[in-house]
C-alpha cells in the first residue's frame, strides 16, 4: 500500500526506471499501488517495511510459507528503488568469500543457501507471467598477486562444492573477455561467478 496520496505515477519517476519500457501493460498496473491515506482494518501475521527487492522478497517468501502479508511502501510503486542495501544488485557473499566463513558454522551453511535461493529468483523472472525482471551478468575478481590467486583458488573450488558455478581466469580470458577494456598487466588471475 502506498503511504502518501499520490493519483499518477510522475513522469520524472519512470525516466528513473531503466526497465520500466520493459513492462507490459498488466505487470505495470501490478506494480502501482493504489492511493490511499490510512490503513485498512486488518489482522496480518506479519508487516513488511519497504516494497523493494529486499521486502518483496521477504514477502514472497512469508507468504509462500502461509503468512498473511501485509507491505508498507512510500514510494507510488513496488520494486520502484533502492535503500542503498541491494541497489538493484542481488549478489550473496559480494563482501565476503565462503571461504572465510568457519568451516562447519551457521553462518558457511547460511551463505550457499542465500546464494540458491537468488539464482531461484532469476529462475522466476523467466517464467511466463512473472512482474519479477532478473538477469545474471556475473561477477570478475582479480588477484594481483600469487597469494590472492591461490585465495581466489580456493573460492572457486569452495563454491563448486556447493553447487555453485565459479571458474578461475587466466589475464588472456580477462582480456579476451572484455575486448581488451581492461589492463590485464598486473594480474595474475581471476574468478569468474557467473
Amino acid at each position: 500500500m502506498q503511504s502518501r496520496t499520490q493519483s499518477q505515477l510522475d513522469p520524472q519517476l519512470t525516466q528513473q526506471i531503466p526497465w520500466w519500457s520493459d513492462l507490459d501493460a498488466t505487470t505495470r498496473a501490478i506494480l502501482k499501488l493504489p492511493d490511499i491515506t490510512s490503513l485498512p482494518a486488518q489482522t496480518v501475521d506479519i508487516v513488511v517495511i519497504g516494497g523493494g527487492v529486499a521486502g518483496l522478497s521477504a514477502a514472497l517468501s512469508a507468504s509462500k510459507a502461509g503468512a498473511k502479508v501485509l507491505i508498507l511502501e512510500s514510494s507510488v510503486m513496488l520494486g520502484r528503488g533502492a535503500t542503498g542495501q541491494n541497489a538493484g544488485i542481488l549478489s550473496a557473499g559480494i563482501n565476503m568469500h565462503l571461504t572465510d566463513l568457519e568451516p562447519g558454522s551457521p553462518e558457511a551453511a547460511f551463505w550457499p543457501e542465500t546464494t540458491h535461493v537468488l539464482l531461484s529468483l532469476v529462475e522466476e523472472a523467466v517464467r511466463p507471467g512473472a512482474i519479477l525482471s532478473a538477469h545474471l551478468t556475473g561477477a570478475l575478481s582479480l588477484a594481483e598477486s600469487s597469494y590472492a590467486a591461490r585465495k581466489l583458488a580456493r573460492e572457486a573450488r569452495a563454491r563448486v562444492a556447493t553447487g555453485l558455478r565459479a571458474e578461475m581466469w587466466t589475464p588472456n580470458r580477462v582480456t579476451e573477455v572484455t575486448n581488451g577494456r581492461l589492463s590485464t598487466q598486473s594480474v595474475v588471475a581471476a574468478l569468474w561467478l557467473p
